[in-house]
């Protein structure tokens, strides 16, 4: 990441408008955290569960990042 962008992401992260950037990602993962995942088959169950698992994970991860990077 360059330094213009890194200066601008940290700017955003102290800005109190990233709280709601914060809540935003917290009611989705939540409702995704809360969705059904029973297939029609056990391999289908599966495929939800992990894929559920994969997109509060990566909204987690990229998150993470955001912070990581722009403490560097």
């Amino acid at each position: 990441m360059n330094k213009i962008d890194k200066d601008i992401i940290k700017s955003l992260l102290k800005d109190s408008k990233w709280e709601s950037i914060l809540r935003a990602s917290a009611e989705l993962t939540d409702k995704w955290l809360n969705s059904n995942v029973i297939g029609d088959s056990e391999f289908e169950t599966l495929k939800l569960t992990f894929s559920k698992e994969f997109k509060v994970q990566g909204v987690r991860d990229f998150l993470n990042y955001l912070e990581e990077e722009t403490l560097q």
